[in-house]
């Protein structure tokens, strides 16, 4: 079984959940440009909006549910909103989220991003799916630790960007990379950011094998968009309309009938692979 303990200065214990695994690269010289493969673990749903000092991660037995955790789709749901619209809930940054967004993003003048579910994950991932809509971008992200700022750049995309108009939806719920994505994509692709304030998790964690068994994450330090807001969470351009909100609720399953909708999703209309 799984388990984390949180280790502050005080030297206190606190015992919760699951953590997923990180890597951070080695150090690198003040103000440093580099390919860094950084991993986001997500702890600010149980651990707040202050970074811990370390953490304590067990790994797990492999087995069935962790091999499904570990090929989970990153997006819940694709839609047809209208003729020009069309919407896509990414929930997560897994494995082939790129080739998932890649697959999702079909002819359409307007593209609904909805990051309203996601909690974040790996920073490496998120900044392949911002590349989609931005195309590369040198030096789009900072990376603040005590001694050093590494600069993260958006890399070039696997084809061709995106070139619709493009909102992103958030909430509370948007943590730690989903909210640095919807940073991201309204500072360098233009988009709209429509919702509530998110989350305000700004830092990141690196890991630091201890043994075969446990591993220490260790704060690597703050996560800044140049222009941009992420501590205390990221301030939207407005709500959602209410006619707009209205049309992101799928409609009841119809089972068993022609043209059945199970899932939520319209006619034709393909869930997550």
């Amino acid at each position: 079984m799984r388990g984390s303990i949180w280790l502050p200065a005080a030297a206190a214990l606190f015992l919760g959940p699951a953590a997923r695994a990180a890597e951070l690269a080695p150090s690198t010289p003040t103000a440093a440009r580099t390919p860094l493969d950084l991993m986001d673990p997500t702890f600010a749903p149980t651990l707040g909006h202050w970074p811990p000092s370390r953490v304590l991660w067990r790994t797990e037995t492999v087995d069935g549910d962790a091999i499904w955790r570990a090929v989970q789709p990153s997006i819940e749901r694709t839609a047809r909103l209208d003729q020009a619209t069309r919407l896509v809930e990414l929930d997560r940054f897994g494995r082939k989220v790129d080739a998932e967004l890649r697959a999702a993003l079909r002819p359409a003048d307007r593209l609904l991003l909805d990051l309203r579910h996601n909690h974040g994950g790996s920073v490496r991932r998120m900044l392949q799916v911002a590349a989609n809509f931005t195309g590369p971008v040198r030096d789009a992200l900072e990376l603040i630790a005590a001694n050093r700022v590494i600069m993260l750049a958006i890399p070039a995309p696997s084809g061709p960007v995106w070139p619709g108009r493009l909102t992103v939806l958030v909430s509370n719920e948007t943590i730690s990379s989903g909210e640095v994505l919807a940073g991201l994509l309204r500072r360098y692709a233009r988009a709209t950011v429509l919702g509530a304030r998110t989350w305000g998790k700004d830092f990141a964690m690196r890991v630091e094998t201890l043994d075969q068994d446990w591993r220490a994450l260790v704060l690597a330090g703050r996560l800044e968009i140049p222009g941009e807001t992420l501590h205390g969470g990221l301030v939207p351009d407005g709500p959602i309309p209410p006619a707009l909100r209205a049309r992101l609720v799928p409609p009841p399953p119809r089972v068993g009938q022609p043209g059945s909708t199970e899932g939520g999703r319209a006619p034709g209309e393909r869930g997550p692979s």
